[in-house]
């Protein structure tokens, strides 16, 4: 079996909906950073032109009216509040990720925690107590930290 038929028995079916929640709104995240770096070469073009910015002739009264008066001011504000809003976006969907990632590595520590308290006395006996204890404290992290996490981001 490889590692992907693994891992997909590993997750709920809960966990692996909000992974695809997570991945859409990444994407979403990744089209916003596009569409702002997209609108630094307009707003470069408006502050080098000097007022001799030609518009389509389909452009309405109102954006003519706007060039003639401050068209770099609004470029600047616009620019800088679609920055603002791009950031607030990616912060929370990085606040979310996490979330999703300590909260699916609290219920794998607790599975394993459950796993370990229904074998039998005998399993205690042959396995080293700081092993088991390792598992639950250390390799879960590891796991999502640097594989999991890795993965996602």
């Amino acid at each position: 079996m490889n590692y992907y038929q693994k891992a997909k028995t590993l997750f709920t079916l809960r966990e692996k909906i909000k992974f695809l929640i997570l991945a859409l709104l990444m994407f979403v995240g990744a089209f916003l950073e596009m569409v702002v770096i997209g609108c630094i070469v307009p707003f470069i073009t408006i502050m080098s032109s000097q007022g001799t910015i030609r518009l389509p002739n389909f452009a309405s009264a109102q954006i003519n009216q706007l060039v003639a008066g401050n068209l770099l001011v609004v470029a600047c504000v616009s620019l800088i509040i679609a920055f603002v809003i791009k950031n607030i976006y990616l912060v929370v969907v990085t606040r979310w990720q996490l979330n999703l990632i300590f909260d699916i590595q609290a219920v794998f520590s607790k599975r394993l925690f459950e796993f370990y308290l229904n074998k039998p006395y005998v399993f205690f006996l042959q396995k080293n107590i700081s092993e088991l204890q390792r598992n639950l404290n250390v390799e879960v992290g590891i796991f999502f930290g640097q594989v999991l996490l890795p993965v996602i981001t």
